[in-house]
């Protein structure tokens, strides 16, 4: 009976060491998991950073691009506007040199 019992405990000292051992173990592979979730994280942190200051840059050159646009048709309207007056100031001199 004693014998029984001293083999009964010995197997459950066994069964707590080899229960705390899987738990060490799962404890450190949740550590482990808890890190690359986290470096995961920081990742996805970083990409939407970029994405933000890529939507900024694209912004600013839609802007510019705009502003240059507009430039663009307003020499092109001074441009046209030049060429009647100067058009009408050709045909208007032609007409007073065959009159005189």
């Amino acid at each position: 009976m004693i014998m029984k019992d001293l083999l009964s405990g010995d197997q459950a000292k066994e069964e707590l060491k080899l229960s705390e051992f899987h738990i060490t173990e799962l404890e450190k592979k949740v550590d482990f998991k808890d890190s690359i979730i986290n470096k995961m994280n920081e990742k996805e942190k970083t990409y939407l950073e970029i994405i933000t200051d890529e939507r900024k840059k694209y912004g600013i050159i839609e802007t510019h691009t705009k502003k240059v646009e507009q430039a663009l048709k307003i020499e092109k309207l001074k441009g046209r506007f030049s060429r009647s007056i100067l058009g009408g100031g050709v045909a208007i001199l032609t007409i007073l040199l065959i009159i005189k």
